[in-house]
Parts: C-alpha cells; structure tokens; sequence
C-alpha cells in the first residue's frame, strides 16, 4: 500500500493503525501521515535514537524515508521540489484541488502546507545527526 512504512497513528481501543479505509470519517490530513499528529512520533523517535541509538529503530526510520518520504516516486516528499505534500494519498487520486475545500481528497498532493516543513526539516537533521555521529 501507499503508506507502507509511514508510521501511522494508532487506535488503542480499536487495536488498529488509523488508515483512511477504517476510518473514512476523518479530515485526510488526520489519517495521511502528515502534520503533528503524522510526524510527531517518527520526529520523536529520530531524536531518540541521536541519543539512544537501537538498531532496530533506525531500520525503520531508514525504512521511513527511503520508502514513504522520499522514495524515488510517489512519496511525502518531492524530489525534484522537496515540497511536501499536504497528506499521503493513494497514487490514484488524480484531480484538482478545489480551493474551497482544502480537505478534499484530492489536496493530498498540495505542497502549501507550512505545518508540514518543520516536522520534515527537522527530521532531516536528525537523520544527518545518526548518520555523522554512527556512519
């Protein structure tokens, strides 16, 4: 699927990651791994792993950007603009963004979201971060 190694949020009563499929009554930005509740445990878990790095961890967040953030096509992540897109959507979403509802599925690919790129930024340092100090 689309969001194959996003790192998703989870339904503890339901024992469920939240996926647009099982809950299809979410806003898309709440189920396609985006703003703070998309980034904030993967920002969480590339700080830790600066400090206390586990193998295991750092197998998933490399999983992470190479396979859903910045893989070669498709990701969160453009890498020919490194815009970010507003959410993860699948592949098949093709049409215009209607200015008036921004929560559309088809906004998913808009790269306007500023809430987005700080998140990003600073998992990108944190990456540089494990990278220099555990090459």
């Amino acid at each position: 699927p689309f969001t194959h190694s996003a790192i998703l949020m989870y339904d503890a009563d339901a024992n469920q990651q939240v996926t647009r499929d099982k809950y299809p009554e979410l806003p898309h930005f709440m189920t396609g791994a985006s703003d703070d509740l998309g980034f904030a445990d993967v920002l969480f878990l590339s700080e830790a792993n600066v400090y206390y790095p586990n193998q295991t961890h750092v197998h998933v967040l490399d999983n992470y950007f190479e396979l859903f953030l910045f893989p070669p096509t498709g990701g969160l992540q453009s890498r020919t603009t490194f815009g970010i897109k507003r959410w993860a959507e699948p592949p098949n979403v093709n049409c215009p963004c209607p200015s008036l509802n921004l929560d559309s599925p088809c906004c998913g690919k808009v790269t306007d979201r500023s809430y987005n790129y700080p998140h990003v930024i600073n998992l990108w340092f944190n990456a540089y971060r494990l990278c220099r100090i555990y090459p």
